[in-house]
């Protein structure tokens, strides 16, 4: 386990220092001046503790890297908020704001980070709901953990006030996937060649 565990450290040593060589070259080139880039993560490490009670959302956040060309900035609004919270619905509409001028696109209630106005501020997965009050698991909606500083939570739970929101949340998933398998099926059954007997 130990030998396992000193590799996967290793494996996290060397994709930092390959992502952090990669932006190095991007930044060295002309490509510095019109290239976006951003970088997040997702998983746990095997082995490691899930850490401690006033630490659940910690346990499960995950970081987001944005880089953004000043000429971009300089046509775009922006405003920078680190205790803004979200989670991965809402990269790809900050990315879109930088990247797809004006363009339409679905989101399932995912907003745009870096927006001049409020947020929603809220952040989800498939186990635990963060919003500006607290931390709760979706096993236990009722009781939240209020926050005590910026990642970490009271160790004793209050009554959550909003204790629907993250199955509501996975409803709308559910039903926004439904929808799109059902629209991509019908597409495709309109447009299917057919047959005839001669």
């Amino acid at each position: 386990e130990t030998v396992e565990v000193s590799t996967m450290l290793k494996a996290y040593q060397y994709a930092s220092d390959a992502l952090g060589g990669f932006i190095e070259a991007i930044d060295d080139s002309p490509l510095s001046e019109r290239t976006i880039i951003a970088a997040t993560g997702d998983h746990h490490l095997r082995f490691l503790s899930k850490g401690a009670q006033n630490e659940i959302a910690l346990n499960y956040a995950v970081p987001f890297f944005l880089k953004v060309p000043k000429k971009i900035l300089t046509q775009t609004s922006y405003y920078y908020d680190p205790t803004r919270i979200g989670s991965h619905r809402d990269i790809f509409p900050t990315l879109y704001h930088f990247s797809l001028s004006n363009s339409l696109y679905s989101s399932l209630g995912g907003e745009n980070l870096l927006q001049k106005q409020p947020v929603s501020n809220y952040g989800y997965n498939n186990s635990v709901v963060i919003n500006s009050q607290g931390v709760y698991r979706l096993s236990s909606p009722k009781k939240l953990y209020p926050w005590r500083s910026l990642l970490t939570n009271e160790r004793e739970a209050v009554t959550n006030s909003e204790p629907n929101w993250g199955r509501n949340y996975q409803k709308l998933q559910h039903n926004f996937l439904r929808f799109r398998v059902n629209a991509n099926s019908e597409k495709h059954a309109l447009i299917r060649p057919t047959t005839t007997n001669k």
